[in-house]
């Protein structure tokens, strides 16, 4: 994938394994080779009347608005299924944290950790566009900006079909923030979270565009979780809402927190270790990020 200025290139290996779908009762769909020349055509999105929300998202990232339909198709058969994530950065008091949610007791690797994420719906209009609604699923956030790729070709086999995940790296904000006349959320909370200087950039350095995604999805009976043992949201960090059929907590960790693997007396068995290298090669990348424009 061609990018300009700064290039982070994963620097953990992906193997395809053999291992369960980790995002339990979602069982279908779909996706394909970024780097297939096919995928460079970008997708016309029509806005949708209701559900539908702007956010910046960077020119270099074109492929990932392709329908998950088309993807699988473009794929000529070396993918069957695609599933898309999000790892949420946010700047809590000076620290870089990512937002980390524990599955449900009762659900398929119940109690164990993961970023929001899931199976690409029938319906989706773009990769992207399904990491936005299962974020707003799972998390109750939306996505303010879509900052860089930091996985596209992690895959594995489960019933004899290829799953591949793409992973976002984004800022969001609390999807009950206030919404302007143009579809865009008002970001009520100070966004400082990878500092990055020149805001008009992602990490690549490739200028942002602002492309309108469709959401037709919104969570189901959703819960504001808020723990006796720990802080309530403030204003330093989105509002997460879980939906109890799928999580039943979340964290705010920091990379130390991520490598030790434990956050606030939790301890953070992963769904998968690609999990949480992926999470790791997203710390990476912001260092690297931050540490380039220290040198500017």
């Amino acid at each position: 994938m061609a990018t300009t200025g700064l290039v982070l290139s994963p620097a953990i290996g992906r193997p395809r394994g053999h291992y369960s779908d980790a995002y339990g009762k979602h069982a279908m769909l779909h996706s394909s080779q970024p780097t297939n020349p096919e995928m460079m055509e970008t997708g016309h999105i029509a806005p949708a009347p209701l559900h539908s929300f702007q956010f910046p998202f960077p020119s270099h990232m074109e492929q990932y608005l392709v329908s998950p339909a088309d993807f699988i198709r473009q794929s000529h058969g070396r993918v069957h299924r695609v599933v898309a994530g999000t790892i949420v950065m946010h700047n809590i008091s000076g620290t870089t944290k990512v937002l980390l949610m524990q599955r449900s007791s009762h659900d398929y690797m119940g109690s164990r950790w993961e970023v929001p994420g899931g199976s690409c719906d029938e319906d989706d209009q773009s990769i992207v566009g399904a990491a936005a609604r299962e974020l707003q699923e799972e998390a109750g956030l939306q996505i303010a900006k879509v900052l860089d790729i930091v996985e596209d070709d992690h895959e594995w086999i489960d019933h004899d079909k290829v799953w591949r995940k793409m992973t976002f790296l984004v800022e969001a904000v609390a999807s009950v923030a206030a919404v302007d006349s143009t579809g865009t959320a008002k970001l009520d909370y100070n966004i400082t979270t990878l500092e990055r200087g020149d805001e008009e950039h992602s990490l690549t350095g490739a200028n942002d565009e602002t492309h309108i995604l469709d959401n037709n999805h919104s969570p189901s009976d959703p819960i504001h979780r808020t723990n006796g043992t720990r802080e309530a949201p403030t204003n330093d960090r989105p509002q997460v809402t879980l939906d109890p059929n799928e999580h039943e907590d979340y964290v705010w960790a920091s990379e130390a927190e991520v490598q030790a693997g434990t956050c606030e007396g939790r301890s953070l068995d992963w769904t998968t270790p690609e999990q949480k290298a992926a999470v790791l090669r997203a710390f990476t990348m912001v260092n690297a990020c931050a540490e380039k424009h220290a040198q500017a």
